[in-house]
């Protein structure tokens, strides 16, 4: 899988690759979560 993590809030950058690597969900209402192969709910 190849892609770019984009979004320019380092603390975001930081959830989105936990997320990723850990195959959790992220509990947010941010859509900017939408864009990455990551689980959002909210």
């Amino acid at each position: 899988m190849d892609y770019q993590i984009t979004t320019k809030i380092h603390f975001d950058r930081i959830l989105i690759a936990q997320a990723i690597a850990e195959k959790i969900p992220i509990l947010s209402i941010d859509s900017i979560f939408d864009n990455y192969p990551i689980q959002r709910l909210w």
